[in-house]
């Protein structure tokens, strides 16, 4: 309880923030209206926001508090999109972490879509394979497998395998061996349950 407190105070003092750089901006407008079109990207104070309600549903979400959890993640996600767009590394990490989110509380439809999106942000932004798309694709193995989906399972945990076998187990950028061999297990049990 008291780590959620300590939280709230650092995500209160950065929309504080927030607000009085918004303040300031409109005393310093001279009135014109911008006629480009483009969107005003958040300041400074809105990404440390941003960054700390981020850090916050993190908490959240290890405490196992879920009701807050994807208020938090939405919020912090909305500032990153308008930011940096969709395929910012943070963007993509928030739907890997509203991914599990989802998992946790047994959407398990809604945790495919999240990491589909992940790994195609991954795959546009880092290549083919990276780390985090790999992650990614485990994670969707694991749930197409807790779904009884094998052949979908089958297909991301052999990609990941084959990643594996060709990198150093624990290498920098790579999976650690648990990861590999929890991907393994569920490869060999959903070969064995087709």
């Amino acid at each position: 309880e008291e780590a959620r407190q300590l939280m709230q105070l650092v995500v209160d003092y950065y929309k504080k923030a927030e607000e009085k750089e918004k303040e300031k901006e409109k005393e310093e407008e001279t009135g014109e209206s911008n006629t480009d079109g483009n969107v005003a990207k958040p300041g400074e104070a809105a990404m440390k926001s941003a960054y700390a309600t981020f850090s916050y549903a993190n908490i959240l979400i290890r405490l196992a508090l879920y009701e807050d959890c994807r208020a938090a993640f939405d919020a912090s996600l909305k500032t990153y999109l308008a930011a940096y767009g969709p395929f910012h590394p943070m963007v993509l990490h928030i739907y890997n972490n509203l991914a599990i989110l989802s998992y946790e509380l047994a959407d398990y439809d809604q945790a495919i879509d999240l990491l589909k999106r992940a790994i195609q942000g991954y795959t546009k932004s880092l290549g083919d394979v990276n780390r985090d798309s790999l992650r990614a694709r485990a994670a969707l193995g694991h749930i197409y497998w807790k779904k009884a989906d094998f052949p979908s399972a089958l297909e991301h945990l052999e990609a990941v395998a084959s990643f594996a076998s060709y990198n150093s187990v624990g290498a920098s950028g790579s999976m650690t061996p648990e990861q590999v061999q929890k991907a393994q297990d569920e490869l060999n049990w959903c070969k064995t349950a087709q």
